[in-house]
């Protein structure tokens, strides 16, 4: 079932469809917001809080894409939490327009698109959804750790670099950004490996 059919579902009184959209984002979001807040129970506070405001607003209107409403509510939680302790900065980092990734850092695929879904439902177009999340979960964490910087969040090969020592995944020679680049197409290819396995036949992942 796509998200879309699972919010019917959901709308229409399944508690167990609603048990299955958190359980397709719950995972993600969580990871995604360790990245900004080293809390994880304020993460998980922001998550729960998020889903009761989400509940509310999909009962109101009902959304064309429940990923993009999903993301946009999470980042505004998000932003909401960082200004309310003072961090200023930060909020007004992630509540910048999002440019376009400098050249230099971008994929192939990145630089071909015109017209690129935002980061965080990148992955999460396909309505295999599900099934992303768990070969994800399959792959190694350097490999998971740069499909996440890189689809999710936008991040440059730099930036993502950074993440890769500062996660202790390897060691600051002075090369791993050039090992970036090597880490996505790697990992997006096992990634397609575990989505074949899974039973995925869409394309939407790689």
């Amino acid at each position: 079932m796509t998200d879309e059919d699972l919010l019917a579902a959901a709308l229409a009184g399944r508690q167990e469809a609603w048990a299955e959209l958190v359980e397709r984002y719950n995972a993600l979001g969580i990871r995604w917001l360790r990245r900004h807040v080293d809390d994880p129970h304020l993460a998980r506070d922001i998550l729960q809080n998020l889903w009761v405001s989400l509940v509310s607003a999909v009962r109101r209107e009902p959304p064309d894409r429940f990923a993009a409403l999903f993301w946009t509510l999470l980042r505004r939680r998000l932003i909401d939490e960082l200004r309310r302790k003072g961090r200023t900065k930060e909020a007004a980092i992630l509540d910048a327009p999002r440019e376009q990734e400098d050249p230099g850092g971008a994929s192939l695929a990145d630089r071909q698109s015109d017209a690129a879904p935002s980061p965080e439902a990148a992955v999460l177009q396909s309505e295999e959804a599900s099934l992303v999340q768990r070969a994800l979960a399959e792959l190694p964490d350097h490999y998971r750790l740069v499909i996440l910087c890189r689809q999710f969040e936008g991040r440059s090969n730099k930036e993502t670099a950074a993440r890769l020592v500062a996660e202790g995944l390897v060691t600051d020679d002075g090369n791993v950004e050039k090992r970036v680049e090597n880490y996505y197409y790697r990992g997006l290819k096992e990634l397609r490996k575990q989505l074949l396995a899974l039973g995925y036949a869409g394309g939407g992942a790689g």
